[in-house]
């Protein structure tokens, strides 16, 4: 009898049916950008489900390739992104099917931990916790800073009588806390060139003894802002330089959305002591943003507890967002550290997700 549903690699020719799936454009520069992110991944953790019926591609899944750093061991690691079912073909065991196998399929390519971000609560967070495994490690926060007090408060997704509330509240707080001037002949900013190893080194040399975070390089740097998810826009890295070496440091990106635009900073590390090198990057991103247009700064929050404090500081809100971060051990050999599951060790950033 033949199957009612087949899984099976994805491969360049289904990219036009998986991006009309996921709801993207099928441009040349879409497919460009999906081909680049998918390029370094092992082909089986790739997974596409067709209809036998009708012989369209319902399903997908994709497991890509990387790694987590925690006190010196790196854990090979697959982040799910991009999992999706058409709504006509839920709740028909795709998902699970979807899952497990490519589970497998990362197993067999050695990788013993899979992490991805999803909606708590929604219908994919239960269906992960229940049933596939999935740990639910901690709700991210996002720190945000209005340009606009009353374009901003879209951020907020309140009602529109309790938005103009808020928005009055904004921009009176604003004229009180906003980032502060800094003055100092050992600091030097630098806006727009990239040093790959120096970016490399700050975020090393940034990280909390026994923090946990999405291992980077200097290659990973080149290649991850190489590309950004909103043509044609680009990243932009904004630096503080102390002696020579790079103290602290933002990438940020401009984002056009449905009657404003947003600036995001996708990555931000600050060696501990260099408060007036943080403040005065916190300062200069704002100022781009105001330049490109931009209602509101954010950025994940999910930092060592004096940047968080800086910020708060310099104007912005810490509020947490419905979002949140889950760890799937994929190895019974190599078990995984009981701490990972500790949400106070994690460092993260936006750029470690798959939503820029």
């Amino acid at each position: 009898m033949k199957e009612k549903f087949v899984l099976k690699p994805m491969d360049t020719n289904s990219l036009d049916d998986v991006l009309r799936l996921l709801g993207r454009e099928s441009s040349p520069e879409m497919k460009e950008y999906y081909i680049w992110k998918y390029e370094e991944t092992p082909a089986n953790q790739l997974g596409v489900v067709i209809d036998s019926h009708s012989s369209r591609i319902i399903g997908f899944n994709a497991l890509v390739r990387s790694s987590i750093i925690f006190e010196g061991i790196t854990y090979d690691t697959a982040q799910s992104i991009d999992l999706i079912v058409h709504p006509e073909f839920r709740k028909q065991g795709i998902r699970p099917l979807l899952c497990s196998s490519l589970y497998e399929k990362c197993k067999e390519n050695g990788f013993t931990l899979a992490i991805g971000w999803t909606t708590r609560y929604g219908p994919a967070w239960s269906g992960f916790e229940d049933k596939l495994g999935w740990i639910d490690i901690g709700l991210m926060s996002v720190l945000a800073y209005p340009i606009r007090p009353f374009r901003a408060v879209r951020w907020l997704e309140w009602g529109r009588i309790r938005s103009l509330v808020a928005g009055v509240f904004l921009w009176l707080r604003k004229l009180v806390k906003h980032p502060k001037n800094v003055e100092s002949e050992d600091l030097v900013i630098d806006k727009g060139t990239w040093n790959y190893k120096e970016l490399w080194r700050c975020w090393k040399d940034s990280l909390n003894p026994g923090a946990a975070a999405v291992s980077r390089t200097p290659e990973f740097y080149r290649r991850r802002f190489s590309k950004s998810m909103w043509p044609p826009h680009e990243f932009i890295p904004i630096s503080a330089w102390k002696n020579d070496r790079i103290v602290c440091f933002a990438i940020c990106i401009s984002h056009v959305i449905d009657g404003g635009t947003e600036g995001i900073i996708v990555d931000l590390h600050a060696i501990e002591g260099n408060d007036d090198a943080l403040r005065l990057v916190v300062k200069e991103c704002i100022e781009y943003f105001e330049s490109q247009g931009a209602d509101y700064v954010r950025l994940w929050g999910k930092k060592p507890d004096w940047i968080v404090k800086q910020f708060v500081d310099d104007g912005f809100i810490h509020r947490n967002r419905n979002q949140c971060f889950r760890l799937l051990s994929l190895s019974e050999k190599d078990k995984i550290d009981p701490r990972l599951h500790d949400f106070g060790v994690w460092d993260l950033d936006l750029c470690d997700s798959d939503h820029v």
